[in-house]
């Protein structure tokens, strides 16, 4: 929704990237405008509206007053009107919201609206990653492509055999590389597995220093470059 306004205060706004929480909170977003969409354009809400509008004037329609007695028994008469003036109140406020979420809900359908999953690496990231893409089907959505945060280059496995006269702590990180390695190419393949292109984003120190902006931009051109052609994206290991 904040989205939308956003281009309704700035018609030349031509890209929106919103970053959601992993898991949970992605899929909500994703489902969002169909069910409060669902909610708006329900029963209830219309026989509330219409309840509130002719208990203002006294009369009620009979089959109107049978289904919101029988609410009423349970949440009580006075409360039932009152949600109902309320919502018959906000005609104008519902009426912009439903606008918006038909401008959300097409946007999401549009195909040129893409999906990222991102994943880092440790040895839980794939399995959840894949579970986030199985639940963005399942609403009938498709990833575009998966992003692979903080990469190591390969060419670092061929760096410990040079370490031999190193001190104990150069032992040790070349330890760490070679297993961020190993699950870095296991997340990897696990992605791959699951029909994702994947597109690796290195770790980047420039982000730490003063031009960061510069460091951004390096990171985000691939992905620029990946998704207006993911099918180019490579999908085996290696």
């Amino acid at each position: 929704m904040r989205a939308v306004e956003w281009a309704e205060r700035d018609p030349a706004l031509s890209e929106i990237v919103l970053d959601t929480a992993p898991g949970i909170p992605a899929v909500e977003l994703l489902a969002r405008p169909d069910k409060l969409m669902a909610f708006f354009d329900g029963r209830l809400i219309r026989w509330l509206t219409r309840f509130a509008r002719l208990s203002r004037l006294g009369v009620a329609a009979h089959g109107s007053r049978r289904t919101l007695t029988a609410l009423a028994q349970l949440s009580g008469a006075g409360a039932l009107r009152d949600f109902g003036e309320l919502v018959s109140a906000l005609d104008a406020a519902i009426a912009t919201m439903i606008a918006r979420l038909e401008r959300a809900r097409g946007w999401l359908r549009d195909p040129r609206t893409a999906i990222i999953i991102a994943c880092g690496i440790s040895d839980d990231a794939a399995d959840a990653a894949c579970a986030l893409d199985r639940a963005v089907r399942a609403h009938g959505f498709e990833p575009t492509l998966a992003v692979l945060n903080r990469v190591l280059p390969t060419s670092l496995a061929a760096w410990s055999p040079r370490l031999d006269a190193a001190p104990p702590a150069a032992h040790a990180f070349a330890r760490y590389i070679e297993s961020h390695l190993r699950i870095q190419h296991r997340v990897r393949a696990q992605l791959v597995a699951q029909h994702l292109p994947v597109l690796d984003i290195p770790d980047a120190a420039t982000l730490d220093v003063a031009d960061r902006l510069a460091g951004l931009a390096a990171l985000g051109e691939p992905l620029r470059a990946a998704l207006a052609a993911p099918a180019t994206v490579a999908r085996q290991v290696g």
